[in-house]
């Protein structure tokens, strides 16, 4: 039931729109019969049609009310615009809002995350962030994860919970006459991961900065034969 709000109100903000555009037509239309009565009022007292001789009289109100209610079509379009553009821009916001509720928080220290958990650019932001904080060995993981996610998402590997980097390694190598230089560059990465992650010793800065020059001619690698 919950989830036919969101269409009822999309529906309800959309009735109320043509509600309003019908009642500001028929103000137009209304308007422009008055402004019309009253411009053929002045032009009978300017020009009084028994100045004139009969062959040299010219009709110009179908002209002139062509001319009003053009322009009553053009500001009613744009009207409409301007709706069609703000409905856009609220189904925009409410996707942009959908789609960051969706991605859940992750504690990078949690032994049972894994690479699936989020986006590929989300966890490089992640590692971007905390190497900002000078958290080094949470970043090497952020940025081991958001490899193994882009890996993922190219079918390089296929991303689960139980695998261990080991099986990731066997994948990547049972390509290698393809690609010979991926599974050489993963295994640094993940050697330099598992040193620090699981062996405990501190990251320096050249060796992160080590692991991220590795990632990109990764990325590089698998950009190059998509």
């Amino acid at each position: 039931e919950r989830a036919d709000e969101p269409e009822a109100e999309k529906t309800g903000w959309l009735w109320h729109a043509l509600r309003w555009v019908k009642r500001q037509v028929k103000a137009v239309v209304e308007a422009i019969e008055s402004w019309l009565h009253a411009l053929e009022q002045w032009l009978k007292r300017v020009f009084p049609q028994s100045e004139l001789a009969p062959e040299s009289r010219t009709d110009w109100r179908p002209v002139i009310r062509i001319a009003f209610y053009g322009i009553g079509a053009i500001l009613v379009l744009l009207v409409l615009l301007i709706i069609r553009r703000r409905l856009l821009y609220q189904m925009a916001v409410k996707e942009r809002l959908a789609s960051v509720k969706a991605v859940p928080v992750v504690d990078i220290n949690d032994e049972n995350i894994s690479a699936a958990d989020l986006p590929r650019d989300r966890w490089m932001g992640l590692a971007w962030e905390l190497m900002a904080r000078q958290d080094l060995r949470q970043a090497l993981r952020a940025f081991y994860l958001a490899l193994l996610a882009h890996l993922g998402d190219h079918g390089r590997v296929v991303i689960a919970r139980h695998k261990s980097n080991r099986e990731y390694l066997a994948e990547l190598n049972r390509r290698s006459h393809v690609e010979p230089d991926l599974p050489r560059l993963f295994d640094q990465c993940m050697a330099a991961f598992e040193r620090t992650w699981y062996g405990m010793h501190p990251v320096a800065r050249d060796q992160l900065d080590q692991f991220i020059a590795n990632q990109e001619r990764i990325s590089a690698l698998v950009r190059s034969a998509a």
